[in-house]
């Protein structure tokens, strides 16, 4: 028998059922197609291979169209959620390349509450959520894209702008401190703050020209026009950079022997969620405003400072001098209190008792800054004054001129971190307050601009506040109107979710390493590796027997922010085993130095993501700093948490963990 081809096999569909093979002995030697060569009937049609498959057809059509007429399917959600898929977004869970078996929901409270805080939002129960997480994948594609029109809207509603130099030579938690201190003074002064449109990535987790066909590649000391100093301080290299836009220009090598200072410039869309954050307060990029005047976008300045004259027209700006915000002699506030200026040098004869009492503690007339606990302690024997009526004494303080603050704990005894966790009260003379509102509220100009930087060593928010209810309003920006792309918490949330299938659905632990550029200038805790990743495994140990007493007790809580309620997993899931591995984020990229932190049971990032996982983030994770921002989520979810309190990185997974409901004892830095 001859073998058929393609083209006979073709053929073969349109003969009838009773028609001998092309290839039998009896084979027709006239046309091709034995239908169109003799006439038939179309009862004998209906016998043919080819009638009974167009009646067959008939019959299915006419089924489905009354199927249809009787469901009549979603189309259009069907062609989203394929949309939504395809644009990165992320399969359904238990499509994601890995076992939708062993992840374990986070209780945040009785049933039927509702957790505060977008990091506690949703049951999980919604259409394409992760269980337990509250997030909806491709929730991020779904965001409002705001028009010019609206943005003006947007902008009526204030007194105009308030603007920045920012700082986009830091590392982009520090960046973030500083748009959480200008979204308070901002929401505090009724002005639309204004962001830079970039910021700029400081690690390639590959090849640099692997991130440099994503993004451009720059030397980002140069666009700044900063330099770092041999004792790691960051400086400005002329004062005429105010003046510059090409800032910049010819500057030296930066002086602590660090070569590469390349950088990747990315729109800052990506580093947070902006669509949430402009629902709770009004914010415009640079760009944005540079359109809504009739001004070029692209002429944004790429250092991150406020473009002064090249941003003018048919406007007016007033700028606040650097010097003039906080000089030595004054504290910095949100507002002043009218009921407390009268007794500035005015005391009432108990307010004289508690000022001679104090300045005979303290050892000076003059009195400054002082801790609550320690006032407390010094006016304990004083008959008239009961220091455990926390109120009353407030009033009484305020007779002697004093004023109570409200402002949050630093860690090592400095303000780096910038957490918001840990509120505390402190004491001062009225006399050296000095109120943002005050001072500035009364300038009419349009745009506002803040000179400089007014970052380091200073409290979150830049400034204390007068009232707690005050304090209160920036942990809400802070916990939960300032969060992670959506797409950050998404894969966090998925590498949380394989890292607890990873040691069975109990807890992991995790911890953070800061080296690199940290081991250069001697700020790591230790020069070598092992020493260095002993005090992480030490402090899980110490961990591990808080966690037992908070079981035993059964007396766990949350860190005293508003908006959130407790998770449980604290007394719901099972310790780590012994051998059972932890979580690892770190900024080494030692080859012997990463085996070394393997070899004692570390899982790294790049042990964890799976390719799936890459796949449906997409470009960004080629970005060390971006990787840092979605192991914040995972160190966020850890049952236990340790990291440094020089690092930046700790002061932003410490917040996380707070609006997630985390037992405070839980999260670490040292």
């Amino acid at each position: 028998m001859a073998a058929r081809n393609s083209d006979s096999l073709d053929r073969e569909t349109l003969l009838p059922l009773s028609y001998p093979p092309p290839s039998s002995p009896s084979q027709h030697t006239g046309p091709s197609n034995p239908i169109l060569s003799r006439p038939r009937s179309w009862r004998a049609l209906i016998n043919t291979r080819l009638g009974r498959i167009v009646v067959f057809s008939g019959a299915t059509l006419i089924a489905l169209l009354a199927l249809h007429g009787i469901f009549k399917p979603d189309y259009k959600a069907g062609v989203q959620k394929a949309y939504s898929w395809a644009n990165g977004s992320g399969p359904p869970p238990g499509q994601d390349g890995r076992p939708y078996t062993a992840h374990m929901p986070e209780p945040t409270g009785s049933s039927g509450s509702t957790p505060g805080g977008i990091m506690n939002a949703g049951t999980g129960s919604g259409p394409g959520e992760v269980e337990g997480t509250g997030y909806a994948y491709g929730a991020h594609v779904e965001g409002h894209e705001w028009t010019m029109d609206e943005l003006r809207e947007m902008v009526k509603g204030t007194k105009g702008y308030y603007v920045r130099d920012w700082s986009l030579g830091l590392g982009w938690n520090n960046m973030r401190y500083i748009i959480e201190a200008s979204l308070l003074h901002a929401q505090l002064l009724n002005r639309t703050l204004v962001l830079p449109s970039f910021v700029y990535m400081r690690g390639c987790e590959f090849s640099h020209d692997v991130c440099a066909a994503y993004a451009p590649q720059v030397d980002r000391f140069k666009e700044v026009g900063w330099r770092r100093d041999l004792s790691g301080r960051w400086e400005r290299q002329s004062e005429d950079i105010l003046l510059d836009p090409s800032i910049g220009a010819g500057l030296m090598k930066r002086e602590d022997g660090q070569k590469d200072h390349t950088g990747w410039r990315v729109p800052i869309e990506y580093m947070f969620d902006l669509p949430h954050l402009r629902a709770s307060q009004p914010v415009v990029l640079v760009s944005e405003y540079l359109t809504l005047h009739g001004l070029n976008p692209s002429s944004e300045w790429k250092s991150g400072m406020w473009g002064r004259w090249a941003y003018e027209k048919d406007n007016t700006y007033y700028m606040l001098p650097n010097q003039q915000y906080d000089p030595q002699d004054i504290l910095r506030v949100d507002r002043l209190l009218p009921e407390v200026q009268q007794y500035i040098d005015n005391w009432t004869e108990r307010g004289q008792l508690i000022q001679a009492r104090l300045q005979l503690k303290k050892g000076n007339s003059e009195l400054g800054m002082m801790e609550w606990e320690d006032v407390k302690d010094d006016l304990r024997d004083i008959g008239e004054i009961n220091v455990d009526d926390e109120e009353g004494l407030e009033l009484a303080l305020r007779e002697a001129g004093l004023s109570v603050l409200y402002t949050f704990q630093g860690s090592r005894g400095i303000d780096l971190i910038k957490h918001v966790t840990e509120p505390i009260r402190q004491v001062a003379p009225t006399k050296m307050l000095r109120g943002l509102y005050d001072d500035v509220n009364n300038i009419n100009d349009e745009v506002l601009l803040l000179e400089g930087e007014v970052h380091l060593w200073r409290k979150p928010g830049s400034l204390r506040f007068t009232t707690s209810a005050a304090r209160s309003n920036f942990q809400s920006i802070v916990l939960h109107s300032m969060q992670p792309h959506p797409r950050v918490r998404e894969i966090g949330d998925l590498m949380a979710r394989h890292l607890t299938e990873k040691v069975g659905g109990r807890m992991y632990f995790a911890g953070h390493l800061r080296r690199g550029d940290f081991v250069e200038l001697g700020w790591a805790l230790a020069h070598d590796i092992a020493p260095h990743l002993k005090m992480v495994t030490d402090a899980f140990q110490r961990g591990t027997e808080t966690i037992k007493q908070i079981k035993a007790s059964g007396d766990a809580h949350v860190a005293p922010v508003p908006g959130v309620q407790l998770n449980t997993t604290v007394l719901t899931l099972e310790l780590p085993q012994q051998g059972d591995p932890f979580f690892l984020a770190t900024d080494e990229r030692g080859v012997d130095e990463l085996a070394y932190c393997r070899s004692q049971g570390a899982l790294l990032t790049p042990d964890i993501i799976s390719f799936t996982d890459r796949r449906m983030y997409g470009w960004e994770l080629l970005f060390s700093d971006i990787v840092m921002l979605v192991e914040q989520v995972v160190m966020s979810q850890s049952g236990f948490f340790y990291g440094y309190g020089a690092s930046s990185v700790a002061g932003g997974t410490l917040n996380q963990r707070a609006a997630r409901g985390r037992d405070p004892r839980t999260g670490v830095v040292e």
